[in-house]
This record gives structure tokens, C-alpha cells and sequence, in this order.
């Protein structure tokens, strides 16, 4: 039994605050990398982390002299990984798990309102925000939740007041605001005991949402970990904006909201939801649809962990050397163009006299029988310094799995032809196998949520707009019954023809002339838009017509003879498993009959299909 009365349990709420605090105190190793790879991330990388002051420190300040030079591949290898993510759009594919026509309409209806959902601008931002977080932070993630503020809007009947009816919607979370059980030793949320999702809200938009409260104000530390996190969020990457010193900016005074979700166990076998702040508990209910509504991208994964790794930690250290090789050289280059001078005390009275100028006459106060001031000699560096900065960058680039294909977008030395490219660029792709997955299940969950979400609160009957199969946007009118059970839907996710634009072009391309894909019209489409979704769509609908048919024929209903509007292949295919299959030694011999003769019927079609294409292909060569 859900409740909102506002009220205050100290007992109860000291054991939600005891939670938050052990999982804040868990977190803290991870909050420090977490800001050091944001520091590399953004460019600052001439950094240690200092125990006794609790804050990053900035080594490039001084001595002035010395060169804190910074070349950042950091910044570059997210935006591959994030690229490769991002590059195909998800596609989701919805199946009715029944043969039952309602629920294979509805699991139409459903699909048609996930492609609708993530057509939106801001669902889209959202899901950028989440491969950066997972590429930078090591653990991305993505909130599925009804928003009041936003759909359709209608005036109250009573007060003529416009209210929103609220509406889907899909938020990404920062790791800052996910706190989780500290025992927690799987990657998995649906395998944690209890998770916390922490965010704030100012006073007044407190005051605002819950009526009749007043909070006591809560600030960020000036000496914390976040206040230096959101001071070097908010400098423009100028050395000096301090970004780690702090500022003296004033945070706004705010209210920690606490979302606290518990998975389902045999003391709350529905699980717990549960809102409170540190003085109030705002609202006590079941777990929204039995799960924690909230999704996981992992970069990389670690067992027996709850977070993630980044890539950008495992890249650190090599590029810390990287930016010292690169820094020594450059310091060598500054002492061999102006080196140091060997001269006699009081020999020059002016030292400011000697400079890079041209023709430039220096005079000195001449020392009888000591040599005149002269520039030291500065050894060359050896060539394996210069060299170990290649070295360094392919070591990057073997620990993160981004070649230079991805990552600089030029051929390596000696690959010239688009096919070697492509697949160098396979070759990048298969590294990220366990990362694709993760995403594709962090995406496939939440398109499950969505579809619970929207059966469950659109009561009143709602309009998508949807594209149909002549690629023409018409509306859609549907309700939350309107869709399938979600016991009965299953959300996947997949990548098309591969990531490789140049091998998808050259798969389709084989596909057609093979006469494996007839309409050219469909070829340009794919070529174009580059996903499987519309290739496939007609194949699966011949599919499921040929198994309805094998139904109709086993119950001793007459079918219509095969047509030249159906792909006859498909439905000869799926008759001739059927005829193979145990199931059909148990139809009645009549049952048998109309098959056996509507399987006849369809391979002379074949047949006949088969031979004309053979002249067909005769009569080109003869050309």
C-alpha cells in the first residue's frame, strides 16, 4: 500500500540516512578517479592527487621555466568509443511471445511507440550524456520515469487551470547521484540489494513540489571533493581559473531528494520504493513494476564489482608519459636554440644583454687568460626519444582498442585500399564486443520500462506520430491496453549490418546482385539510412503468414494458393521445417494432405521463379 502523507520517523529515517552514509563512505575511492578522469579528460593532466590536502594538486604552475606541455589523446579516444556507441541508432524490435493476433498487434503498437519515444531530441541528448559518462567515468546510466511536466495538456474542467497529463520520460544520471549497498559485488542492478538514487532541489522548487514542508537548507562542503569537481566542470581550461583552489562562488542552497529502491526479497517480495529527504519521508510504496527502474552502461567490465572501469583510467599513466616524452623534448629544443652560457664572474655586468636577437654584439669586461663567455654545448637527445613517442601512443592504443583507423580517422602507414580500412576497423569493433552489450542491454531495458510505464498510466488515449510502411508519417491513436502484457514483450537491441559503413555498402550491394534483395528501390533506402530493419520487415511478415497458414491447414482449413505478391522462398522454407518437424506427425492425415499439396504448389512457383532467372541471367552474358 503506497503512501505520500507527509510525515517524520526518526527511527526509520536514521536507518534510510545510516544507508546513504555508508554507501557515500564506499563510494569515495571511486569519486577521487572519477575526478581525475575528468581533469584528463578536459586537458588538465599535469596532476597528483595529495592525501594530506584532500585535492587534486597542479604540478605545471612551476618552476616557470620548465614545459608542462599537453597533448590530449585522452579526449580523443572517448569520442571513439563514444562514436562507435553512438554511430548506428538503436533499433528495437518488439515480439509478441503468443500467436494470439491482440497481442501481436500490441506488440506492433509497442514497437511503433519506442520508435516514436526515441525519435525525441532530448531522449537522444540523454543517451550521449550516458556513453560519455560510461567512457569518461567508467558506469553510465539511464532513469526511465513518469514526468508530470511534460504531454499532453488540458484545461481542468473546475478551474480552466491547463494541466499537463505527464508523459514518458528518459533521464541519464550522473554516478555522483547513484549511491548502491556496499556489499555489492555484481555489475548487475537487478542483483544489488538496494540502490539509492540522490539528487537535489532548491528550496523554493522543494517547497513547491511538497507543499507544507520546510526543509532545513543543505550546501556543498567548500573543501570537498564535489565543490573542486564542479569548479573544474565550470573553468573555461585556463590555468588560471585555479580550477582546483576552488572559488568563492556561492552554491545555491538546495534539498537532497532520496530515491530509495529495494529489490524484492522474501521479507518485501515486491520490493521497496521509498522518497525521503534527511528530515522527511515523502512517500512509501512497492518497486514500480517489480524492477529498479534505472539502467547500467559499463565501459569496461569488472567482475565482482559494481562499478565499471573507464577507459580513460586504463590510458592515464601512458599518457601522463606521453606528455612528459613530448615535454623533455621540447625543453631540449628550448636549451639547444637558447643554451646556457659559460662565463667569468662579473664578465657580463648585464645579463638581460644576451638575448636570441640576430647580429646581436655582446660586450664583455675581458679576463686575461680565462676564455670569453660563450654558449655550453647541448648534447642532441638520442633518436629513441623522439621515437618513444610513437611507442607510447600505440601502447594507448592497444590498451584501449581504438586504432589509428578510429582514432585519427587516416590509414596506417602502408593500408591503401577502403576494404584493408574496413577491416582494421572489424578488428576495433570485435575488442568492443563485451561494451556493445553492455549498451545494447542498458538500452533494451529501459525500452522495457517505457512500454511499462506507458501501460500502466496512459489511461486516456494518447497520438504518436509514426512512419508506415510507405515511409509516410500518419498518427497513431492508442492506449496503455492497447499494448501487450510486458510479461509478453521482448525489447532487443540490435547494430544492423555492423558498424562499418563501407562493409555494410558492400554486403548490400552482393545482396542485390545475387537477387537475394530484389527491389532497388529498398537498396537506395538501405544505402542510405544503413540499418536491417526495413530489409528484414517483409521476410519476417511472410514468416509469421506461413506459420499461421501451417495452423489454418492443420485444423483442416483450406488456405489460398500461393501469390506472386509473397516471397515464395520464405514460405517454402517455413513449410518444409514444419513438414520435418515432430509436430507434424501428430496432424490428422487430412491436415497432412492440404499441407503436402500447398507445399507442392508453392515449389513449382519457386521453381518457375528460379528458371527465369536463370535466363534471364543467360541472356545478359550472351550480351
Amino acid at each position: 500500500m503506497a503512501e505520500n502523507n507527509y510525515y517524520s520517523d526518526k527511527t526509520f529515517l536514521g536507518d534510510l540516512n545510516d544507508l546513504f552514509k555508508k554507501a557515500q563512505e564506499e563510494r569515495l575511492h571511486h569519486e577521487i578517479q572519477w575526478y581525475k578522469n575528468m581533469s584528463f579528460y578536459l586537458g588538465r593532466q599535469w596532476i597528483v592527487w595529495s592525501k594530506q590536502k584532500q585535492a587534486l594538486v597542479d604540478l605545471s604552475q612551476d618552476p616557470s621555466w620548465r614545459v608542462h606541455a599537453t597533448t590530449n589523446y585522452t579526449i580523443n579516444f572517448v569520442q571513439a568509443k563514444v562514436a562507435l556507441l553512438l554511430k548506428n541508432k538503436p533499433v528495437f524490435n518488439v515480439y509478441s511471445m503468443t500467436d494470439d493476433m491482440s497481442d501481436r498487434e500490441g506488440a506492433k503498437i509497442a514497437q511503433q511507440l519506442l520508435d516514436y519515444v526515441w525519435r525525441h531530441e532530448n531522449v537522444n541528448d540523454e543517451i550521449k550524456k550516458m556513453a560519455h559518462h560510461g567512457a569518461i567515468y567508467g558506469s553510465g546510466f539511464l532513469k526511465a520515469y513518469w514526468n508530470m511536466d511534460i504531454g499532453p495538456v488540458i484545461n481542468d474542467p473546475k478551474t480552466n487551470i491547463p494541466l499537463s497529463l505527464g508523459d514518458v520520460d528518459i533521464k541519464c544520471i550522473s554516478p555522483f547521484e547513484i549511491y548502491v549497498d556496499p556489499e555489492a559485488k555484481s555489475p548487475n542492478i537487478r542483483d544489488v540489494k538496494w540502490l539509492i538514487h540522490g539528487y537535489r532541489l532548491s528550496i523554493r522548487e522543494f517547497k513547491k513540489t511538497y507543499k507544507g514542508l520546510d526543509a532545513s537548507p543543505e550546501s556543498v562542503a567548500d573543501d570537498g571533493i564535489e565543490h573542486q569537481y564542479l569548479n573544474l566542470v565550470k573553468s573555461s581550461g585556463h590555468l588560471e581559473d585555479q580550477p582546483y583552489a576552488g572559488n568563492s562562488e556561492e552554491l545555491d542552497e538546495f534539498v537532497t531528494i532520496k530515491e530509495y529502491y529495494e529489490n524484492p526479497t522474501p521479507t518485501h517480495p515486491r520490493g521497496r520504493f521509498i522518497i525521503y529527504t534527511d528530515e522527511f519521508l515523502l512517500f512509501t510504496g512497492d518497486l514500480p513494476n517489480g524492477s529498479i527502474p534505472i539502467a547500467k552502461f559499463d565501459d569496461l567490465y569488472v567482475p565482482d564489482r559494481f562499478w565499471g572501469m573507464s577507459t580513460v583510467e586504463q590510458i592515464m599513466p601512458l599518457q601522463t608519459e606521453y606528455n612528459r616524452t613530448r615535454s623533455q623534448i621540447l625543453e631540449n629544443r628550448n636549451l639547444m636554440s637558447n643554451p646556457k652560457w659559460i662565463a667569468p664572474r662579473d664578465a657580463i655586468q648585464d645579463l638581460d644583454t644576451i638575448s636570441a636577437e640576430p647580429g646581436e654584439i655582446i660586450y664583455y669586461n675581458a679576463i686575461q687568460g680565462i676564455a670569453p663567455p660563450s654558449p655550453m654545448s647541448m648534447p642532441s637527445p638520442p633518436p629513441y626519444v623522439f621515437a618513444q613517442e610513437d611507442r607510447i601512443l600505440q601502447d594507448m592504443m592497444a590498451v584501449s582498442g581504438i586504432s589509428d583507423v578510429n582514432l585519427r580517422s587516416a590509414p596506417p602507414a602502408g593500408v591503401e585500399s577502403g576494404r584493408a580500412m574496413a577491416i582494421l576497423a572489424e578488428k576495433d569493433e570485435t575488442r568492443m564486443v563485451p561494451t556493445v552489450q553492455s549498451w545494447e542491454n542498458a538500452l533494451a531495458f529501459i525500452g522495457r520500462c517505457v512500454l511499462e510505464l506507458a501501460k500502466t498510466n496512459y489511461g486516456d488515449e494518447r497520438s504518436i506520430r509514426v512512419v508506415g510502411a510507405d515511409n509516410t508519417a500518419r498518427l497513431l491513436y492508442m492506449k496503455g491496453t492497447d499494448l501487450s502484457s510486458p510479461e509478453d514483450v521482448e525489447v532487443t537491441i540490435g547494430q544492423g549490418l555492423g558498424f562499418s559503413r563501407l562493409a555494410r555498402i558492400e554486403l548490400l550491394l552482393e545482396m542485390y546482385d545475387r537477387g537475394l534483395l530484389r527491389d532497388p528501390n529498398k537498396l537506395l533506402s538501405l544505402l542510405e539510412f544503413g540499418d536491417d530493419k526495413d530489409l528484414y520487415e517483409e521476410e519476417n511478415m511472410d514468416r509469421n503468414n506461413a506459420a499461421m497458414e501451417n495452423v489454418q491447414m492443420t485444423q483442416g482449413v483450406q488456405v489460398p494458393e500461393p501469390s506472386i505478391i509473397e516471397n515464395v522462398h520464405v514460405h517454402l522454407e517455413v513449410h518444409r521445417k514444419f513438414i520435418k518437424s515432430e509436430d507434424f506427425k501428430m496432424v490428422p492425415e487430412e491436415g497432412k494432405k492440404l499441407i503436402f499439396d500447398h507445399y507442392m504448389k508453392t515449389n513449382e512457383i519457386v521453381q518457375q521463379q528460379m528458371a527465369q532467372m536463370a535466363q534471364q541471367q543467360m541472356a545478359e552474358q550472351g550480351q
